[in-house]
């Protein structure tokens, strides 16, 4: 049987949460926006069933799961614990996870902040 290799993108996975540094972070909250950028084999593609594949839905609960299992200091390792917890679950070929918030507490005007890991 012919595995099909396909390429997925789920982009801006709104989610509210406490993490952060700063006292006005974990106090007040803010939304961060979680990319995945994934890759994985579909068996059997002419059968039309999610059964042959990784459904996307799992994928995004799993994601909200891992992100308000624990408060997080550093964005980083957020992004860290969120791929190694989704790469345990799921039988990805490539996964990278990018997290933004637009809501940074800094001085400057600034649009937004994101990490990426793994960073390939």
């Amino acid at each position: 049987m012919k595995k099909n290799n396909f390429k997925y993108k789920i982009k801006n996975i709104k989610l509210f949460g406490n993490h952060g540094l700063y006292k006005e972070e974990i106090d007040v909250g803010q939304n961060f926006y979680i990319s995945l950028y994934y890759s994985s084999y579909c068996l059997d593609i002419g059968q039309d069933d999610i059964e042959d594949n990784i459904d996307y839905v799992d994928v995004i609960d799993r994601v909200t799961s891992l992100f308000n299992s624990k408060r997080y200091n550093l964005l980083e390792t957020l992004a860290y614990d969120l791929y190694i917890g989704l790469i345990k679950e799921f039988n990805f070929n490539h996964l990278q996870v990018s997290i933004k918030k637009k809501s940074p507490m800094v001085e400057n005007s600034v649009k937004y902040i994101s990490v990426t890991y793994p960073n390939e």
